[in-house]
């Protein structure tokens, strides 16, 4: 085939190729419309920018149509470059560095043109990254009210290199910086009773750089204290102010020394180390305050719970009747708390709240603001206010889990175990949780649940309100051997808050062969064993083996807990043999029972231990494997433990009067011993010593109540001493024991202290521990009350007032504080007891003998007159009984027969008080003692004492015989009968087997210091019983035979005869009477 150039003619076959030439009909195309990069500031020129995507542009057209330029537009354009190439941007300005502060982001134009001009755009951003390049300068001070501005420069200039800015809110004053180089420290004045935590200055920096870099930290580099002139002190290193260290904000530290300056350096410093300083000088500025009065009685702020800084709660308000400086108001809140989250500023009154106030902590505030004026010459005036805060709940605590066992990333971790072959519906564990919220609106009343996969395989579930976590299908070792489970607990709170925790469940592996096999693993599955505390390691406690069908297998004995736990520290268990030892001495008193899971074990008894082993129900095998087995080991106690007296490191001191009689509670003493059954069982018991005190009292050695057992109406002023000892295992020999001394005043009833009480006793009986407290805040004496009774005076029972008796003990001391010291300190602070006394009031503090004694004197002292007509009353006495003598002189005779029948001499004396006896003269001359022979009594009550012997020999008394209703000798001063014979249990012998009857010779010991009447008859005859007997068989002897005359059955068959008139008074005296001189018995 021929090319031919020209026209062709003719026919034929051709073929044709035409070429089209390009037409300029496309524009270059960017693949993305927008690029994105960042490069950091200062950086070199040539660096690279950091762009998200690389810029490729693309032409479609051919040849000089598909040649195009790409331009970059925009402000900043000159400092980048594009590669075409690579499609990278760099940085070309050297002249000149990128700098954020200035220019902090690049918004320019990607324009790609060909030789056409078509062109196409795309948008390029570039952001300078912030490096840290500028340092922190202080453009603020804000100072607060409570801080005045004295001078700044020492040319005078008020603001200086300061100027006050327009800015300034109400009770701040800002003074904002200039740019000079010289920077002159201002001064500010400040009062000296700012309060701890209030605002001086708060100091502004600002840091141009960006993020973190232009985070700015406020501390305090230095603080200079100048002293004044009065100080002793030339420098003191205490901090007294703090800068907080976020804010820049200068509060006070401590209370601050009047009339003193501070000079403090204040940094400001970013994450880089740059910083800048300014200096800050004080001056502290002596105040005082009047008599201010409050608005409103009491204060009550409600406020939700929260954390607050600075955040004003409301304001308390005191207004002054002076003018001028005397009226300027401090206030102050009273208490010491340091933690108390309040704060009043001193000037405004205005309280601010600073820190967290938490309801479930403490939902009320209470407490005391003082407002204190300021005089300069004058004492400061106070006065005080009540202020209660009420903390409204916030549902700001999301529930709490407890009880877990291990915290990974701040979430607790529960640990389970499961067998794998226990069936579904058994309940693994159980969840713990709470939210300390106010359950009434919701906010603590709380749910749990268990978030479930979607497509994974559920194997457990919780119930919703006790947390317990049971199984929903099979577990399979084999497949699956760890369960993490997440378990979310949600409280009912609007909005809700949640808390989550992670349940770990490990399968424990059953080998087949103990599945299916029919004999089982152990013989038993449950064991106790005790072991005494204190006792040496390593000891074994148990062996344990496994069945006969098992003994083939390779097994491994091991102790199924955490490493960490406790019981990992007290036991460990052979691997080989299944022996289990205790490695650590138990102490009962910190633990007393420690519960272990054995894997592969039997058990066997160990040598002296006490092991049992006994059928358990499957509650308490829980969730056991049947290669496991539970022991459970009790620690015994062991008497390591000394009773402690509650009352240590002292005497214990206690008072009686001088009227306490036999039985008078003094003071109950208790010993504590931590140790468990017999080994904490305390006996009291008194010291056994050769002097008086110890045989004047006793205590209880059950309650260690100590009681007096003697009289002490000689005793006014005496102290005793004795010491009770303490000993545990109910007081054995070999028990521990600890001694208390113990000191026992006696009162003088003559000086006694009594205060008297406008209450009833009832009344003050209910008050009486607020009272002993503030008479103990306010004189510094440990006050005691020894009994309540209502008031008396001149005769007169007043019901509506009380009388209180008192004795005090010098706590310093530890002795019983004189009546009359007493008396002037109750006396000089009367009116500050009366004002703390809300209740009763104090009508009177007197001393010396009370009005009932009193009475008692009076109504034994007789005044001339009335002896007088005691007198005249014998006569004309004496006068109608020889009258009655007349009469009876017709039976003479029948009285000279009875009196042959009595001839032998009694063994008592019987007085006459010079008028007619009681019996006749013939019967009393015809009672006789016949003292020549002993007679064997055989006839014995079942309950007489000496009914228990063989034979009793006595000398013949009489032969009458008969009861004793009454016994005539021993009346009590109380006027109650002692009870030495009582009619309902008596024996004929004389012996009465009533209590009381055996410690009568007690209180005829107590009553031997009375004085005794003495005896007017004519002639006294007494005869000795026996010389063998011992004083108190003699006394007893001599008590019954004078029963049986005085009352006997002679004189009652008589009567009955007909043979004896009704006789006249008379008084009977003996070695058994026990009456005093006062008393007079009348038998009719």
């Amino acid at each position: 085939m021929a090319a031919f150039s020209g026209p062709v003619s003719g026919t034929g076959i051709y073929q044709v190729t035409i070429h089209v030439d390009d037409d300029n009909d496309n524009k270059p195309t960017f693949e993305r419309t927008k690029y994105e990069g960042k490069i950091r500031e200062n950086c070199v020129s040539g660096t690279e920018v950091d762009l998200n995507y690389l810029v490729h542009v693309s032409d479609k057209d051919a040849g000089a149509n598909g040649q195009f330029t790409v331009t970059i537009f925009g402000n900043g354009s000159e400092k980048f470059r594009l590669d075409r190439n690579s499609g990278k941007i760099f940085f070309t300005s050297a002249d000149s560095r990128l700098d954020r502060e200035e220019t902090s982001v690049f918004n320019l134009r990607l324009v790609a043109k060909d030789k056409g001009g078509l062109y196409d755009e795309a948008i390029l951003v570039i952001m300078v990254e912030d490096e840290n390049d500028n340092a922190p300068v202080f453009m603020e001070m804000v100072v607060f009210d409570n801080v005045e501005v004295v001078e700044v420069d020492r040319l005078g200039n008020r603001i200086g290199h300061f100027e006050e800015a327009k800015n300034g809110t109400k009770g701040t004053y800002v003074l904002r910086t200039k740019r000079t180089k010289t920077k002159m420290a201002p001064l500010f004045k400040l009062k000296e009773d700012a309060g701890v935590g209030s605002p001086v200055v708060k100091l502004v920096a600002e840091d141009r750089d960006f993020g973190d870099n232009g985070v700015v930290k406020y501390e305090m580099v230095s603080e200079t204290y100048i002293p004044n002139e009065y100080s002793a002190e030339p420098f003191h290193l205490t901090q007294y102010f703090m800068v907080h260290g976020t804010n820049g904000e200068i509060s006070v530290a401590r209370k601050l020394p009047p009339e003193s300056e501070f000079r403090l350096n204040i940094s400001a410093s970013d994450k880089g180390g740059l910083r800048d300083h300014v200096s800050v000088r004080l001056v502290i500025e002596d105040v005082n305050d009047h008599a201010p009065v409050f608005g409103k009685s009491w204060y009550n702020f409600d406020v939700e719970e929260s954390s607050y800084s600075n955040t004003i709660l409301g304001r308390v308000e005191a207004t002054d009747s002076d003018f001028g400086p005397n009226a300027n108001i401090t206030y102050r809140i009273t208490e010491k708390d340091k933690n108390l989250p309040f704060t009043v500023s001193p000037q405004g009154g205005v309280l601010v709240i600073n820190g967290l106030l938490d309801r479930e902590t403490q939902n009320k505030y209470t407490f005391v603001i003082s407002a204190k004026d300021n005089p300069r010459s004058s004492p400061s005036l106070s006065s005080f206010v009540n202020v209660e805060v009420n903390i409204i709940d916030v549902n700001d605590n999301p529930p709490a889990f407890y009880g877990y066992d291990d915290v990974i990333d701040n979430i607790p971790v529960f640990y389970a175990t499961a067998s794998e072959n226990i069936p579904v519906g058994t309940p693994i564990t159980r969840i713990f949780a709470n939210d300390s919220d106010y359950p009434g609106n919701g906010n603590g009343l709380l749910l749990f649940d268990i978030p479930y996969k979607k497509n994974g395989q559920n194997l457990f579930t919780i119930d919703s309100k006790e947390g317990i976590v049971t199984t929903i299908a099979k577990l399979d070792y084999e497949a699956q051997s760890t369960h993490n489970i997440t378990i979310v607990a949600s409280d009912l709170g609007s909005p809700s808050r949640t808390s989550s925790a992670i349940l770990t469940i490990n399968v424990v592996d059953v080998p087949e062969d103990f599945q299916s096999m029919e004999h089982p693993v152990f013989a038993h599955r449950y064991y106790e064993v005790e072991v005494e505390e204190n006792v040496p390691v390593p000891l074994r406690v148990l062996t344990l083996n496994v069945t006969e069908p098992y003994r083939t297998h390779k097994l491994r004995f091991s102790i199924v807990a955490e490493k960490t736990s406790e019981v990992r520290k007290m036991f460990r268990i052979d691997p080989r043999n299944g022996s289990l030892f205790i490695t650590e001495s138990p102490d009962r008193e910190k633990k007393a029972l420690y519960e272990l899971i054995i894997r592969l074990d039997q058990y066997k008894v160990g040598r002296d231990m006490t092991v049992m082993v006994y059928p358990v129900t499957s509650e308490r095998l829980g969730n056991l494997g049947l290669n496991e087995v539970k022991v459970i080991v009790r620690v015994t106690d062991v008497n390591d433990n000394v009773p402690k007296f509650t009352i240590t490191g002292r005497p214990i001191v206690a008072a009686i009067p001088t009227n306490a009689n036999y039985g008078y509670h003094i003071v109950r003493l208790q010993a504590k011993d931590p140790d468990l059954g017999l080994n904490g069982e305390v006996r009291y018991q008194i010291l056994g010593r050769a002097d008086e005190a110890s045989k004047r009292f006793t205590v209880d050695p059950i309650t260690g109540q100590v009681r007096a057992i003697a009289n002490f109406i000689r005793d006014a002023g005496k102290v005793y001493g004795f010491d009770v000892k303490a000993t545990d295992r109910r007081g054995a020999d070999d028990g521990k024991s600890s001694i208390a001394n113990v000191f026992v005043y006696v009162l003088d009833d003559q000086k006694q202290l009594v205060m008297v009480m406008g209450l009833k006793p009832t009344e003050v009986e209910k008050s009486m521990d607020n009272i002993t407290t503030i008479l103990y805040n306010t004189t510094g004496f440990d006050i005691r009350i020894r009994k309540l009774e209502p008031h008396s005076e001149r005769n007169q029972v007043d019901n509506s007032a009380t009388d209180m008796y008192l004795y005090a003990v010098d706590p310093l001391l530890n002795v019983v504080v004189d009546m009359e010291h007493l008396q002037r300190v109750l006396q000089l602070k009367h009116s500050e007891i009366e004002a703390q006394l809300s209740g009763p009031k104090v009508l009177a503090v007197a001393s010396g003998i009370t009005e009932n004694f009193r009475a008692k004197r009076q109504r034994v002292i007789l005044s001339s007159l009335e002896i007088g007509v005691v007198i005249l009353g014998c006569v004309i006495f004496i006068g109608a009984l020889a009258t009655a003598l007349c009469v009876l002189c017709a039976r003479r005779r029948k009285r000279r027969l009875l009196q042959k029948s009595f001839a032998q001499p009694l063994g008592y004396t019987i007085g006459t008080l010079g008028k007619p006896t009681l019996f006749p003269a013939a019967l009393t001359e015809g009672l006789h003692y016949d003292g020549g022979h002993d007679v064997v009594h055989h006839h014995h009550d079942r309950n007489c004492p000496r009914g228990a012997s063989r034979r009793h020999t006595f000398r013949e008394r009489s032969r009458s015989s008969g009861c004793i209703e009454k016994s005539i000798t021993s009346l009590h001063s109380s006027g109650q009968d002692s009870g030495i014979v009582d009619a309902a249990v008596h024996c004929q012998c004389g012996i009465s087997s009533s209590h009381s009857s055996e410690e009568s010779s007690n209180y005829e010991d107590s009553l031997q210091s009375v004085p005794q009447r003495k005896s007017r008859s004519a002639s006294i005859r007494q005869v000795e019983l026996s010389s063998t007997r011992n004083s108190h068989q003699r006394r007893s002897r001599n008590r019954s035979i004078s029963e049986d005359i005085v009352q006997g059955g002679a004189l009652h068959r008589m009567r009955s005869l007909g043979h004896i008139p009704a006789p006249p008074p008379m008084m009977v005296s003996g070695p058994s009477t026990l009456r005093r001189s006062s008393d007079r018995l009348i038998v009719g």
